[in-house]
């Protein structure tokens, strides 16, 4: 099977949402690798911006808007891109992301990788007894229930997808998915 991403009328922003531990930095990677996707991530903005990176609350917002403009330097060159390094808990940064490929006439496609709780925490302590990510100062395991705490309702137009199940899977239900707004545009 071809994994390419057909040619869209107009490029396509997929946001990556759900908890930490949920997959989004694993099916951003196979999009990207698979279908060339660009990856925007706040998280590797941030550290790359502030080294070393102190997790402050200005950190995080200067962050945020240079992936905003990131995103609409993709857009005009035509590219689409997936979202990484975001959890999206707050309904203001997917309006922001939105508002961004509205202007631009670009798809908007919203993901939550659903994922319990449970499970976000049981991958967040296995990548650090694997030092698969780079420590903190904290405990991510209470990060992650501090995130679900605060997690909003995600708007009704938000493609919910079993984080459980295997990252290829959800990945290639996703590109299905640009598949088919591609067909629409031509429809």
């Amino acid at each position: 099977m071809d994994k390419q991403t057909p040619p869209a009328a107009s490029p396509v922003v997929i946001a990556l949402m759900g908890l930490p531990g949920s997959g989004k930095t694993t099916v951003a990677s196979i999009l990207a690798r698979d279908r060339d996707l660009s990856v925007i991530s706040r998280d590797v903005i941030r550290e790359a911006l502030f080294r070393p990176c102190g997790y402050s609350e200005i950190e995080k917002q200067t962050a945020y808007r240079a992936l905003l403009i990131a995103i609409g330097a993709c857009l005009m060159l035509g590219r689409s891109c997936v979202i990484d390094g975001m959890t999206f808990s707050r309904s203001a940064e997917l309006n922001d992301v939105r508002a961004v490929t509205g202007r631009a006439d670009a798809h908007f496609l919203p993901v939550l990788l659903d994922c319990p709780l449970e499970t976000a925490q049981a991958r967040a302590r296995a990548d650090a007894a694997g030092h698969r990510r780079e420590a903190d100062d904290g405990d991510a395991t209470v990060l992650i229930a501090a995130v679900a705490q605060r997690f909003e309702h995600p708007p009704v137009d938000v493609l919910r997808l079993d984080a459980t199940k295997a990252p290829e899977e959800i990945a290639d239900t996703i590109i299905d998915l640009i598949g088919r707004l591609h067909l629409d545009n031509h429809a």
